[in-house]
């Protein structure tokens, strides 16, 4: 609510997004079966249009990312997910609003749920690799403020517990919390359960949706789906 210094991120953030093209990537295809490597699902929109995201971060080989495409394209790869969901993000606050004036709780950024099970820690040895996701982050954090509200971390093991530790008081912001769990699923279960029921998250969250098919995408989310998906009762 400090005008001088809202004027000034906007106006960053607008240049930044004009050197990188963020506008083009909205609309842009990603590379040939790499969405399918991808394991990031809108699992469920709360009443409130907050999004319910899982990823399954054990599943995605980062380095294998960077060997294929190098740090550069493989940042901007992220940043092209980023901006698709935040139009998708862009269009239920259209959609929830309708005429109603704006706030500074309009926007309220999806919730991330994170999976670390079976999560490399060969994946974090690279200092590139580091470097890379701490670019993410930070993109992440300074451009993209409210793609999320929330990250939270479960199936964490001592490695990865000590990383997101260090980072978060980094990254997190008064738009932006950080929760993490360690491997005992009675520890995050009920919490987790507060976002959405269990019949609409996958078994790796504490859920019973059935395992999805992989199949192709153009995008990394559909939007006419989401905009047509009900809401959490």
């Amino acid at each position: 609510m400090v005008v001088k210094k809202a004027e000034e991120s906007i106006r960053n953030t607008a240049k930044w997004r004009q050197e990188n093209g963020v506008a083009s990537l909205i609309e842009e295809s990603f590379p040939e079966g790499w969405l399918e490597t991808m394991p990031i699902y809108i699992d469920a929109v709360t009443p409130d249009g907050v999004l319910i995201v899982t990823i399954e971060a054990g599943l995605i080989d980062f380095l294998g990312m960077l060997n294929k495409f190098g740090r550069k394209k493989t940042v901007l790869l992220f940043m092209q997910a980023f901006s698709q969901i935040e139009q998708v993000l862009i269009d239920l606050n259209r959609k929830n609003l309708g005429d109603e004036p704006l706030t500074e709780n309009s926007v309220i950024g999806a919730i991330i749920l994170i999976d670390m099970d079976q999560f490399a820690v060969r994946q974090l040895r690279s200092i590139e690799g580091i470097q890379a996701i701490t670019e993410i982050c930070q993109n992440l954090v300074k451009y993209f403020p409210y793609v999320s509200s929330m990250f939270m971390f479960i199936n964490c093991n001592i490695v990865t517990s000590a990383l997101f530790k260090i980072v978060r008081p980094i990254l997190e912001s008064p738009s932006l919390k950080f929760e993490v769990y360690g491997q005992n699923k009675s520890e995050w279960q009920g919490r987790v359960s507060n976002f959405a029921p269990e019949n609409l998250l996958r078994t790796p969250f504490g859920g019973t949706k059935p395992k999805e098919n992989i199949i192709k995408r153009r995008k990394m989310v559909d939007r006419s789906q989401i905009l047509s998906m009900n809401t959490i009762k």
